[in-house]
């Protein structure tokens, strides 16, 4: 994982679709990623609005 980004990036993927989590951001349902990425106090460090932006702005 810490030879290169595209490792990291590769096993970061293999993560979100073990637990089911990928699906969260091919619906762009950002909430809901954040919630299971973050925890329950996602809402308050508005981290599904950080990811919202970080999509639309690189989309």
């Amino acid at each position: 994982m810490s030879a290169n980004e595209g490792n990291q990036l590769e096993l970061f993927t293999i993560f979100l679709k073990s637990n089911g989590w990928d699906k969260y951001l091919r619906t762009l349902d950002w909430a809901e990623f954040a919630r299971h990425y973050n925890g329950p106090q996602y809402a308050q460090n508005k981290y599904d609005k950080k990811l919202q932006d970080a999509y639309s702005k690189y989309k």
